[in-house]
């Protein structure tokens, strides 16, 4: 069954909070966890709860999300218990351990995972090894976390479950450990079967397509901009800010991101616009992806545009130097011709007439002179 990957429940009538950690924990999945949203949500259950549950069926994900969700938990003053209800892998498996002492809890069936932390790179053998010694620095202070939950030392933690190696534990074996104090009766659910010989993209795949992306995310965005408000942490607060005058509204918030249509999308356009809100139109994720390629490439043609004007204009200017050289060389002034000069080597044809003429007359000068006198 397809449920929120991040959900709250709030029970006033016990006094007890709970946030469904679900999926995976980052901003770079397509379905995710963050650490801004989690901290909102819980500072607000804060407030109302004396005792908050975190549930968490995760494989993991980004340890830069992960760290602020962990220092969340641990630092808050009110009762948090923390439950693995289905697999707690990796950046997972570190949040089950968020609780205090005496708070950590497994249900049975579910399963956690610890291993080192690892990423994607690229770059020369100096940058690789920066990053080496960068991840040995994340090694560093998640062993020395899972070492407070376990009471071994930092070095028995690198050399037991930080060694490269990914390690499974039964819920026997995280108690057994110190991971959790507690085995729920409950079964887990929701998670993978053979889970253990999957690969991580299997389980990425398993996970992404169970998750669904919270409601709350258009109805908070779209709100912020109508009313100034946010929704709230439950569905019903945002169902009584919508009111009456966004029926249409209402339902598409009640759809994943993923199955929003256009013709959904155009129906919340005309219904805002009815009611004179001004400044919101809704788009689909795939319109918004085609007009910021189309702006891509309109800056692109506009960067190689101005390269060819660029070019064109240095061109212009080594065309005006090369006039100006040659207007330079045109105003010096010719040397004076001289009279033609003969000499003995002069050839003249034999019989030609060499008989010097004063005026020497061409049949054109004659027949103008016929004609005009």
């Amino acid at each position: 069954m397809k449920q929120p990957f991040f959900q709250v429940v709030s029970n006033k009538s016990d006094q007890v909070g709970r946030i469904n950690i679900y999926g995976f924990i980052g901003d770079y999945w397509e379905k995710a966890n963050t650490a801004t949203n989690f901290e909102r949500e819980f500072r607000a259950l804060e407030e109302k709860h004396d005792r908050i549950d975190i549930y968490i069926n995760s494989p993991g994900g980004s340890v830069w999300e992960g760290l602020p969700i962990f220092n969340t938990i641990r630092s808050s003053q009110k009762e948090i218990h923390t439950y693995v209800n289905g697999i707690a892998f990796s950046m997972g498996f570190m949040l089950l351990l968020s609780a205090k002492n005496g708070r950590r809890h497994a249900f049975k069936g579910s399963i956690g995972m610890a291993h080192n932390v690892s990423t994607y790179d690229y770059g020369n053998a100096k940058q690789l090894r920066k990053s080496a010694d960068e991840l040995d620095k994340y090694d560093d202070v998640l062993s020395a976390l899972i070492a407070e939950c376990s009471g071994k030392t930092v070095e028995q933690v690198k050399s037991e479950w930080l060694n490269y190696e990914d390690h499974f534990f039964t819920p026997d074996e995280m108690k057994a450990e110190g991971f959790v104090n507690h085995i729920e009766d409950d079964e887990a659910s929701d998670m993978p079967e053979n889970v253990q010989n999957l690969s991580f993209g299997q389980i990425a795949a398993y996970y992404n397509e169970r998750m669904e992306e919270p409601t709350q995310s258009l109805v908070d965005k779209v709100l912020a901009k109508i009313t100034g408000k946010t929704s709230g942490s439950t569905q019903n607060q945002s169902d009584n800010m919508f009111g009456n005058k966004f029926p249409k509204m209402k339902a598409l918030a009640k759809v994943a991101a993923a199955s929003h249509t256009a013709e959904a999308i155009e129906a919340v356009n005309t219904e805002i616009a009815e009611n004179e809100i001004e400044g919101v139109t809704l788009v689909l994720d795939s319109e918004l992806e085609q007009v910021n390629n189309r702006n891509t490439q309109l800056e692109n043609n506009a960067k190689a545009d101005a390269t060819k004007i660029a070019n064109l204009e240095s061109k212009i200017k080594e065309l005006e130097a090369e006039v100006a050289n040659y207007k330079a060389k045109d105003k010096t002034p010719a040397a004076e011709s001289a009279a033609p000069v003969t000499n003995a080597n002069d050839r003249i044809a034999e019989g030609a007439d060499t008989r010097e003429v004063e005026n020497f007359e061409t049949s054109a000068d004659r027949d103008l002179k016929k004609m005009f006198g």
